[in-house]
């Protein structure tokens, strides 16, 4: 450690250490948590962006009259299906077989 100013007392360059360390804590906790929420947001980002590319793909089949054919398999797609998540591309067996390849 360099030469300690004569101005404090060292029990007060003490207590600037500790104030110091907690502060350094306490914004390294708080960095930590945007980071965190940073991802999160990321993360949202992306599933909006999938969620918004998936609905302008659906249109195109709609503009394109296959809209409700299934692009894998090329059945029809359940109505209620289709309710739940009108931008669905699969009939439930190959959405369900997509899941089991991708897990």
């Amino acid at each position: 450690m360099g030469k300690l100013s004569t101005y404090w007392s060292p029990t007060q360059y003490q207590q600037f250490e500790s104030v110091l360390n907690e502060q350094r804590r306490l914004l390294t906790l708080e960095l930590q948590a945007a980071l965190l929420t940073d991802r999160a947001i990321d993360r949202e980002i992306t599933r909006l962006r999938m969620h918004l590319k998936a609905a302008e793909q659906a249109l195109d089949r709609l503009r394109r009259g296959v809209f409700g054919i299934c692009t894998d398999c090329g059945e029809d797609i359940d109505a209620p299906q289709l309710r739940t998540w009108a931008a669905a591309s699969r009939c439930g067996s190959c959405e369900h077989r997509s899941d089991m390849i991708t897990v």
